[in-house]
């Protein structure tokens, strides 16, 4: 079975094959991207994207990560720890060239792993998946294919699979839904 990076790089690839010729701005799409985000390695993570200006206005995405959950939005007692994340975005740039503002909308599945420290050697796992919005910007500083985009956006859960309960504590997140903000960095190639 492929996993959901390896179908998103072929997706990618395929649509990497198709060039509008008939507009001088659209020829020089698509171009492909890889991305990070920096903060999730303070978090004993990891976060890499890759992705692929498809056309004018459009940009698809898929991101592989892992982290350990910020600690303001851990409940007490818990450690939280995101084992295997992926994330599928789609951007909608108002400028026809990619760059600068952007709304979106992202589709995220979550394998945790909830412990505590009164209980060692437990563990409790769950799967979450949830849709997000989210709007942004995307800089390029130099004339090079060098971004910085910084995005904030709600996720919103709709469906948890496993348990979470370690011993008899069952894990509650504080949060209905998770506001999450990031600053990325990337290189989009052909610019």
């Amino acid at each position: 079975m492929l996993d959901p990076l390896r179908i998103a790089i072929v997706l990618l690839t395929v649509s990497a094959g198709i060039v509008h010729a008939d507009d001088t701005e659209s020829a020089r799409f698509p171009r492909l991207s890889v991305e990070t985000d920096p903060s999730l390695f303070a978090l004993d993570g990891y976060g890499f994207s890759v992705g692929a200006s498809a056309e004018p206005h459009w940009h698809i995405q898929v991101t592989q990560f892992a982290s350990n959950l910020y600690k303001f939005a851990t409940p007490a007692g818990w450690d939280a720890r995101m084992r295997h994340g992926t994330f599928f975005w789609t951007r909608y740039y108002v400028r026809p060239d990619n760059e600068g503002w952007f709304l979106g909308a992202a589709l995220a599945a979550i394998d945790w792993r909830y412990t505590r420290s009164d209980t060692p050697g437990r563990a409790a796992e769950q799967d979450q998946f949830a849709v997000m919005p989210f709007a942004g910007y995307r800089w390029f500083p130099t004339t090079t294919g060098f971004y910085v985009l910084p995005w904030a956006g709600v996720a919103l859960p709709f469906n948890k699979v496993g348990d979470a309960t370690v011993g008899t504590m069952t894990y509650e997140s504080k949060f209905p839904v998770f506001p999450l903000a990031a600053v990325h960095l990337g290189w989009e190639f052909g610019r």
